[in-house]
């Protein structure tokens, strides 16, 4: 079974244009459209099927669980985890003047939802 740990070195494995941020619970990065197809086997392998998908409105409950970390937007992807008091997400955000994805995975205590 797959790990946030394995997911997150998994996706640094990936051509990526660059590595914004790298923590144990964190990670953003940018990479380029033609590895989606990889990237989203990687992150269904953990996640399962995305929550929201591209083009499709988000619920309230998916608008709460992304405010802290930028939102989620109708063209973004939304992954969701919970593990026990864990909280995992993974928001896939498309470029609008290039074909670069925004990657960020999330995976704390569901507490810290409100505090960053």
């Amino acid at each position: 079974m797959m790990t946030f740990e394995m997911l997150r070195q998994s996706i640094k494995g990936l051509p990526l244009k660059c590595v914004r941020n790298d923590y144990e619970d964190f990670l953003e990065c940018v990479i380029h459209e033609k590895d989606l197809t990889r990237l989203n086997a990687m992150l269904e392998s953990f996640y399962g099927p995305p929550v929201k998908t591209a083009n499709q409105k988000s619920s309230p409950e998916n608008d709460r669980l992304c405010a802290l970390h930028g939102g989620i937007r109708e063209n973004q992807v939304l992954y969701v985890k919970k593990i026990e008091t864990i909280l995992s997400l993974a928001m896939l955000w498309p470029w609008c003047d290039c074909p670069l994805i925004t990657v960020k995975l999330y995976h704390k205590p569901e507490d810290m939802l409100d505090s960053d």
